[in-house]
Parts: structure tokens; sequence; C-alpha cells
């Protein structure tokens, strides 16, 4: 009965484990992701800008 008893809560301690690398891959993942989205959004607000100064120099130089 007592190998029993053992057996069981090293299979929930080990479910346990995995669940929780698991949780801290995903969190790690959703934090990666929002940085890149992050950068991605300010270059394109940067290219938006050099566009708009382009573009109003060509105009202004008609």
């Amino acid at each position: 009965m007592k190998n029993i008893n053992k057996f069981l809560k090293e299979e929930k301690a080990q479910v346990s484990v995995e669940y929780l690398i698991m949780i801290v891959f995903g969190l790690m993942l959703v934090i990666t992701t929002g940085i890149i989205i992050i950068n991605l959004n300010s270059f394109v607000t940067m290219a938006k800008a050099k566009i708009l100064t382009y573009r109003d120099n060509i105009l202004a130089s008609l």
C-alpha cells in the first residue's frame, strides 16, 4: 500500500512540474511575441514618417 501511495505522489509531482514548465514556456512565448510586435510597430512608424518626408520633398521640388 505504501508503494502505491508513493508512486501516485511522484506521478502527481511529475505532472505538476510538466505543467509548470509548459506555463513558463507559454509566458516566455507571449512576452517574446509582445516585444517583437512592439518593435515592428515602431519600425512601421519610422517607415511611415520617412515616406511622408520623401513625399513632401518630392511635392516641394515640383
